[in-house]
C-alpha cells in the first residue's frame, strides 16, 4: 500500500512539473483510454534525469505502470531512438454485455428514442471489449466520458450514467439516461387559417393541441429539435380526426419551434369551403363607416397546381344597413396569389380582383377594378389571428386614403 501511495505521489508530482511533451506510445489498452495512460506515463518519463541509464528509467516506468494500471500486466517496455513504447496485457478477461434503460416516455416518443439508440448498443459493447473489470478503478471516468460522447451524438440533449454489475463470470454495464441542457417548459400555440374562422378552430382544436403537446414538457430542446419534423407530423395527424377538420377536408400544417417556451403554429386550410366573418372601422375619412362582412366560398382543384373558388360576399355598412352583395369566381395560380372576377349588386357592375398574401405576421395586398374605372385597394399587415391594419384607398371617396382596422372572427 505504501509503495502504491509513493507511486501515486510520484505521478502527481510528474504531472504538475511536466514540461514539453516527449514522444511515448502505449499499446494493448482500449483506444479511448490511451490518452489518459499516455499522459500519465509521459509525465513520469519526462521527469526522469536524461543522464540516467535507459535500464533504470525503464525499471521505474514499469513499476509505475504496474501499480497504477490495475487489470493489466506489462508485456514489455521498449525504447527506440529514445522513445519508449509500453505494451500492456489484459488480466482476467471477462464477458461484457450492455443494458440500456430508456427513460419513461409516452408513445410515440419512446419509439423515437429507441430508433435513436439503434446501433449504439453494439458501439458501446466495443468499448468494453477485452476490458478487465479491475481497470475501472483508473479508467472508469474516461469510460463514462466516452459513453457520454457517443450518447450525445445520437441523442442530443441527453446525458448518461453508468452502473457496473457482475454475475458469475459476466459483467454488465447499465446505461441510464437523463435530460440535460435547456428543457421545454411551456407552449405558445397559435391557430391560423385563411379559409375558416379562427374562433371556430380555437373552440374545437386548441385544447387538443395542448393536450397532444403535454408529453413533450420537460424534455430536452435539443432532442426535440432533432425530431422536429416527426413532432410536426404527429401533431398534425392528431388533429385530422377532429370534426371541423374532417368535415371541411382541411389540410393541417404544423410549425413547431423548439425553445424553452416553444411556439406552435397550426395552420388549418379547408380544401372545400371558405368561411370568413369580419368587422371593420375606418379612421381619417368622413366617407366610410363601420361595416361587417361575410364571405362564403366553395373551392375545387381545377388543375394540379390551380385551385378555384366560387363565392358570395355580403357587406353591410352600419350607417344605413344597406347590403352590398358580391358574386364571383377566383383562382390561385400559385401560393397566396388569387385572381378573380365578381359581379356587385346593386348595380350589376363587373369587377376584377387581385389579392396577395394574408397570413399572420405577413403583409398583404388586395385590389379591385371595375368596368367603369372605379378602383380601390388595401395594403396592410395581419398582426394576429384576429387583427389586421391596412392603408385603404378608394378613388370614389372624397378622402381617398384612410386607415382601416379589421377584426376577424
Amino acid at each position: 500500500m505504501r509503495e502504491r501511495m509513493a507511486v501515486v505521489l510520484l505521478l502527481a508530482a510528474a504531472l504538475s512539473l511536466a514540461g514539453p511533451a516527449e514522444a511515448l506510445s502505449v499499446r494493448g489498452l482500449p483506444e479511448w483510454s490511451l490518452p489518459l495512460a499516455e499522459r500519465g506515463l509521459r509525465a513520469v518519463w519526462e521527469q526522469m534525469p536524461s543522464e540516467q541509464a535507459d535500464e533504470g528509467r525503464v525499471r521505474l516506468l514499469r513499476l509505475v505502470a504496474e501499480r497504477l494500471f490495475d487489470g493489466y500486466s506489462i508485456g514489455s517496455v521498449d525504447i527506440l531512438k529514445g522513445e519508449p513504447t509500453v505494451s500492456f496485457v489484459a488480466l482476467e478477461p471477462v464477458r461484457w454485455k450492455v443494458a440500456l434503460f430508456a427513460p419513461d416516455l409516452s408513445d410515440p416518443l419512446d419509439g423515437w428514442f429507441d430508433s435513436d439508440l439503434e446501433g449504439i448498443r453494439a458501439s458501446l459493447a466495443l468499448l468494453l471489449d477485452g476490458l478487465p473489470p479491475a481497470a475501472l478503478s483508473w479508467c472508469g471516468r474516461a469510460l463514462e466520458e466516452t459513453v457520454r460522447d457517443r450518447i450525445g451524438e445520437c441523442l442530443p440533449g441527453w446525458t448518461s450514467s453508468l452502473i457496473f454489475r457482475s454475475e458469475e463470470a459476466e459483467w454488465t454495464m447499465e446505461v441510464r439516461f437523463a435530460p440535460q441542457g435547456t428543457l421545454l417548459l411551456a407552449f405558445d400555440p397559435h391557430l391560423v387559417s385563411t379559409t375558416l374562422p379562427v374562433t371556430l378552430l380555437r373552440t374545437d382544436l386548441k385544447d387538443n393541441v395542448l393536450e397532444g403537446l403535454e408529453p413533450l414538457l420537460g424534455l430536452p430542446v435539443a432532442w426535440l429539435a432533432h425530431h422536429r419534423s416527426r413532432i410536426e407530423s404527429w401533431i398534425g395527424e392528431g388533429l385530422t380526426d377532429r370534426r371541423v377538420v374532417s368535415r371541411t377536408a382541411a389540410r393541417v400544417d404544423v410549425d413547431f419551434r423548439p425553445e424553452r417556451i416553444s411556439a406552435v403554429d397550426v395552420s388549418v386550410e379547408s380544401r372545400r369551403y371558405v368561411l370568413w366573418a369580419w368587422a371593420s372601422a375606418y379612421a381619417g375619412t368622413a366617407d366610410r363607416y363601420p361595416e361587417v362582412g361575410l364571405h362564403l366560398g366553395r373551392r375545387a382543384q381545377l388543375f394540379r397546381w390551380w385551385e378555384g373558388e366560387l363565392y358570395y360576399e355580403g357587406i353591410v355598412e352600419m350607417k344605413d344597413f344597406e347590403l352590398e352583395s358580391r358574386w364571383g369566381f377566383r383562382w390561385s395560380p400559385w401560393g397566396d396569389v388569387w385572381l378573380g372576377v365578381e359581379t356587385v349588386y346593386p348595380g350589376s357592375l363587373l369587377w376584377g380582383c387581385l389579392s396577395l398574401g394574408g397570413r399572420v405576421g405577413e403583409p398583404y395586398f388586395w385590389g379591385r377594378f371595375s368596368e367603369e374605372s372605379d378602383h380601390n385597394f388595401g395594403l396592410g399587415y395581419r398582426l394576429t389571428e384576429f387583427i389586421s391594419l391596412e392603408l385603404h384607398y378608394d378613388n370614389g371617396d372624397e378622402d381617398r386614403l384612410s386607415l382601416r382596422a379589421i377584426g376577424n372572427l
